[in-house]
C-alpha cells in the first residue's frame, strides 16, 4: 500500500485534512497488538500487520542494537567477522517454512 503525502499538512491543507493525519500518524505510532483505529469520524481504519509491527521495532534504534552494529562493523572493518554459515542457513529456512 502507498499513501501518497502529496498537500497533506502543507499550504493548501484544511485543518481537517491536517488533524486526520495527525490521527493516523498517532494511530501508528501507539500500541504493540494488531491495531484497529477510526481515523476521522467516516470510518476508515488502519490495520498494521504482524509483519509490519516488526518491521516498526527493527527500524527503532535502541542503544543496545546501535552498540551491536558498531561491534559488527569494527568487526567486519578489520578482517576479523567471521558468519556461521550453517546457523544463518537453518534460520533462513526455519522462517521460511514460518517456524
Amino acid at each position: 500500500m502507498k499513501i501518497d503525502h502529496t498537500n497533506v499538512g502543507g499550504a493548501g491543507a484544511s485543518a481537517s485534512d491536517s488533524a486526520a493525519l495527525h490521527r493516523i500518524q498517532q494511530a501508528g505510532q501507539a500500541g504493540s497488538g494488531p491495531e484497529k483505529t477510526q481515523a476521522g469520524g467516516a470510518g476508515d481504519k488502519i490495520e498494521i500487520s504482524e509483519l509490519g509491527q516488526r518491521l516498526r521495532m527493527l527500524a527503532v534504534e535502541s542503544p543496545e542494537r546501535a552498540a551491536r552494529l558498531e561491534q559488527l562493523s569494527k568487526l567486519v572493518e578489520s578482517g576479523r567477522y567471521e558468519a556461521d554459515s550453517e546457523g544463518l542457513s537453518q534460520r533462513l529456512i526455519e522462517d521460511a517454512l514460518g517456524g
